[in-house]
């Protein structure tokens, strides 16, 4: 029994390594192309030699100016979504977790905005913000993301939030802390791995968001790091496409989530499942 356990084991290992392998071989390609010199890039011949391979393509991508500024814009832009998504989504998951609403709306109506495809929102994100004088400014990304996170962050963050005994506001409130005393002094420090999931969230779904940047942005002072990587295809007919600049330009980008989620894998992972069961 323990040897054909043993066995499935191995055989299961292999297969989720060869799957993964799968999905991951574009990832590494655009690495492994983003260290050859620009005439090895798109050669037939898949091993260039040694001689083929430098690091000045990652030098010339830094030095540009225009993705400097687009990594400033990005990085403010996904902090700042990732801030505020927090702050609205505590406060909302909180609330709903307890307080008792009629039909479930609170949590309900956020959730409502999954079931439709996100272009849907696309011209009325627009509308809305050519009202709100938003229109290619940085806090109207950030508010257009925001909302876009929203109702993923509310909906985990209720759940983490259900786990946490109700006692512990009880207690709190006798030594004299009010909601929001109870919430940022004892909830916030004991849900920390759902919030780091909720930041973690909303960061990359703003960091690597094209298509709500691409209507809402109409200058470099708000254009991100995912417009500047389709701009370096769409140059016109008559100019080559720098594959090699292209591909390390995608590795800097993805290099952050990379790095974060690395960083705090554990929190991730004890986030995403604590609030899975209630007791």
């Amino acid at each position: 029994m323990k040897k054909k356990n043993k066995n499935e084991y191995i055989t299961g290992y292999i297969s989720l390594s060869l799957f993964f392998f799968f999905l991951l071989i574009p990832i590494f390609w655009i690495i492994f192309s983003s260290f050859k010199e620009p005439q090895f890039v798109i050669s037939r011949n898949l091993w260039p030699g040694w001689k083929g391979f430098t690091y000045l393509n990652y030098i010339k991508t830094l030095s540009q100016e225009d993705f400097q500024l687009c990594t400033m814009n990005s990085i403010r832009i996904s902090i700042g979504t990732a801030l505020l998504t927090l702050l609205i989504s505590s406060l909302a998951s909180y609330s709903s977790s307890r307080f008792r609403f009629r039909f479930g709306a609170p949590i309900l109506i956020p959730l409502l905005s999954q079931m439709l495809p996100p272009v849907l929102f696309l011209i009325p994100f627009f509308l809305l913000m050519v009202r709100l004088k938003l229109l290619d400014s940085t806090f109207g990304l950030i508010l257009t993301h925001t909302l876009l996170a929203l109702p993923f962050s509310i909906w985990m963050l209720k759940g983490y939030f259900d786990s946490i005994p109700k006692d512990l506001d009880e207690m709190g409130m006798i030594d004299g802390c009010n909601r929001l005393g109870v919430l940022f002094r004892i909830v916030f420090p004991l849900s920390a791995p759902g919030l780091a999931v909720v930041a973690f969230f909303s960061f990359i779904t703003s960091w690597g968001d094209y298509m709500f940047v691409s209507v809402l942005s109409q200058s470099k002072a708000t254009t991100t790091l995912t417009i500047l990587l389709q701009s370096f295809i769409s140059g016109g007919a008559g100019r080559r496409i720098q594959w090699e600049i292209l591909s390390s330009a995608t590795v800097l980008v993805l290099l952050p989530t990379v790095v974060l989620f690395a960083l705090l894998q554990r929190w991730f992972i004890s986030g995403l499942t604590s609030g899975a069961v209630k007791e």
